[in-house]
This record gives structure tokens, sequence and C-alpha cells, in this order.
């Protein structure tokens, strides 16, 4: 049996990797600010929320609730001074209950059709325990510099020694050769009327 364990801090003495950390909870809220305009223009984050006003309000909280089973844990990591940021959720971290998406979406006119979405998400996770990528991110103006990429394998190399797959999801066609790069592979996709086309990917140890 897999024995979970979380990242320790990534300080490291290696200068590719000496500016990526753990976030402190006194930046969750800055946090959950700058990954709504990071995922701003994500397809799936937009088809749920489609007015710009109604995902600026609701972004912080979507964050939010990705951030709640892990909260005060090394496993919300970040670069420098915010400059792009993580959220990993381990094995030991049950899935979210559809139901309580409720009052994060709430405000919008999809909330069966989300219900369905988030329900094909959790159908498609693997049935081993495995970590998951919820959300990775780089602000606009240092993307394209390897922030985003130094932060992924960051979170990859202290993942290794526990053994486990690291799984994730991503809405957006450009990211799957991002995280191809790394290791990840395409391992199913959901391509279903009315819902937005999902790529699932998984990378083993």
């Amino acid at each position: 049996m897999i024995t979970p364990r979380k990242p320790t801090n990534t300080n490291t003495n290696d200068t590719g990797f000496a500016d990526v950390r753990a976030a402190s909870v006194e930046e969750y809220t800055q946090i959950c600010a700058v990954l709504t305009d990071i995922f701003k223009e994500d397809p799936a984050m937009r088809w749920m929320f489609p007015e710009d006003e109604l995902w600026r309000q609701c972004g912080p909280e979507v964050f939010k609730w990705f951030m709640t089973p892990v909260y005060g844990t090394q496993n919300i990591q970040v670069v420098g001074n915010l400059k792009a940021a993580a959220i990993w959720h381990a094995p030991s971290v049950r899935p979210q209950k559809t139901l309580d998406a409720y009052r994060v979406f709430r405000m919008t006119k999809r909330l069966k059709s989300i219900a369905c979405y988030l329900s094909s998400l959790q159908h498609a996770r693997p049935k081993e325990p495995h970590w998951r990528l919820v959300a990775i991110g780089s602000q606009k103006y240092c993307q394209g510099q390897g922030v985003g990429h130094r932060l992924l394998s960051a979170g990859i190399r202290q993942l290794e020694s526990s053994g486990a797959p690291i799984f994730l999801e991503t809405s957006y066609r450009q990211n799957v050769q991002f995280y191809e790069k790394s290791g990840f592979l395409v391992v199913d996709e959901l391509n279903k009327s009315g819902l937005p086309r999902t790529w699932f990917m998984l990378k083993r140890n």
C-alpha cells in the first residue's frame, strides 16, 4: 500500500528551484485572486462562468474550494512573489462532493450541467491512490519565461518518492503538449455534447 507523503517545502540550493516554495496561509486570499486572473480564459472555467463580472466574483471562491482540503499544508506552492501558483491534492484527500459545489456555483445558470461535468471529472480519475494537480498557472507578465514549468517540475520532483502517479485534467488543448513535455500522457478524453472538452493526463514515477 502506498503511504501518501506531503511534499516538503521546495526551497532548495538547486538554483533551478530556489524560488519555489510552499505558500503561507496569509497568502491564500491573494493566491485565489491571482489564479482567478490566470484562469480567466480557461475554457472550462469560462463555460461555467461565461460573464466577466461573474467570473471575477466567483473565481476566488472556486480556488478557495480547491484549497479547502489542503488548507495549511505544503501542497499549495508558489514561485517567488506569486509569479505562479499550484494546488496539489494528496492521495489521502477524499474527492470533494459534487453537492458541496453548490455554494461556489450557485450564481451560475448551469448548475445541473456543472454538476454533470464535475461528476464526469471525478469518474475519470484513477481508482488507485494518486496525486492530483488541481490547478497550476503563471501570471501573464512572466509567461513564456519557464516559470510554470519550473513550478511543475519542482512539484513532480517532490512527489517522485511517494511512488504514486500524478493525475490532472485540462480543458485547454495547448496545455496538453506542455504537460507531455513533463512526462504526462493522455489517458482519456471527455468529448460530450454540452460539456467542455477535457483531456485527462497521468504521469507515473
